[in-house]
């Protein structure tokens, strides 16, 4: 890849489109009142990421119009210092992700800090809910969604797992639909840092691209599955996750990659570093997930760069690929 020319189509990309292209990905805590199937981080030893660290993130995001923090955890409203990290975020871009069982903390939080963007996760109707997340949780959920709805952006975060169906799903975007709310689709995946299974997609998997007809991600999902699509990995040098502890990966499939860690360095430092910047450019040619997360990034890329350049000439910047369009 030419040196300079993705920095050119980054540029490009970032004014033509309202697409924030550096996302920061904060596990802020292990600690979770849910069971979930798709996850095992409950069962992890209480880690909490320190307000030092959080700090460096939002210095190296304030500066920046292109950057978006995602606050996540385990249950982001169980770190002991929640409320310090909305305070210290209050002038940048950023989302929580949440189960919103605690209705209350969110309703206070919502109103005292102005949070923006909220993302709730949602698999289906009551009784998959359980079934999913472990807990008998669904009407404390839509209790809290219908209290924060009309006072901050509502976004609804759905897995395709082995404990629903494509009534679930669909049942959830109708659901959105009524409501207008956000909506995201993310087959589960084994991930590290969640102790999930290794499962077979094949055994889970289903189409949901009816549902969703002008996604790429989500229309490419099966395509993905059945070794027809190979997008090089851009994201890689976009996507940034933050681990309790401090920890930096490479990225979320990737967690044995380190590239420093919050305690010793900051942010600024770690991203800025030439052998780190070498490091995310040698990750090119993997094509080994299909998170929502990471290559949701590459789809709105490549599909951008494909409007603008010559299949050819993207070929010989980045390699061959494999892209339905």
């Amino acid at each position: 890849m030419k040196s300079d020319f993705y920095d050119n189509v980054r540029i490009k990309f970032l004014e033509e489109t309202q697409f924030k292209l550096r996302q920061i990905f904060v596990y802020s805590t292990t600690r979770c009142n849910s069971k979930c199937n798709t996850c095992n981080i409950y069962n992890k030893e209480d880690e909490n990421i320190s307000l030092d660290a959080i700090r460096t993130i939002i210095n190296f995001v304030s500066n920046r119009k292109d950057c978006i923090i995602y606050f996540e955890g385990g249950e982001f409203f169980l770190h002991p210092q929640y409320d310090k990290i909305l305070e210290m975020a209050q002038d940048v871009d950023y989302c929580i992700i949440s189960n919103g069982q605690f209705t209350e903390k969110i309703i206070n939080s919502v109103l005292k800090f102005n949070i923006k963007k909220i993302a709730f996760s949602l698999d289906g109707p009551k009784e998959t809910y359980k079934n999913v997340r472990g807990i008998d949780g669904f009407d404390n959920l839509m209790n809290t969604i219908e209290s924060v709805k009309s006072k901050t952006e509502i976004h609804i975060n759905s897995t395709i797992n082995p404990w629903n169906t494509y009534e679930d799903i669909k049942w959830v975007k109708e659901f959105c639909d009524k409501n207008n709310f956000m909506w995201a689709i993310q087959p589960m995946y084994p991930i590290n840092f969640f102790d999930n299974d290794d499962k077979n997609f094949s055994e889970y998997i289903f189409d949901v691209s009816d549902l969703l007809h002008n996604s790429s991600f989500i229309s490419n999902t099966n395509n993905y599955f059945c070794g027809k699509v190979y997008l090089p990995c851009l994201n890689v040098r976009e996507t940034i996750v933050v681990y309790p502890n401090g920890n930096i990966p490479l990225c979320h499939m990737r967690d044995e990659i380190v590239l420093g860690n919050l305690y010793e360095h900051s942010l600024e430092d770690i991203i800025t570093d030439n052998k780190i910047i070498e490091l995310q450019k040698q990750s090119l040619g993997c094509n080994k997930c299909w998170l929502n997360c990471q290559r949701m990034l590459d789809v709105k890329l490549f599909e951008f760069m494909e409007s603008k350049y010559i299949h050819d000439k993207l070929e010989e910047e980045f390699g061959k690929y494999k892209w339905p369009l």
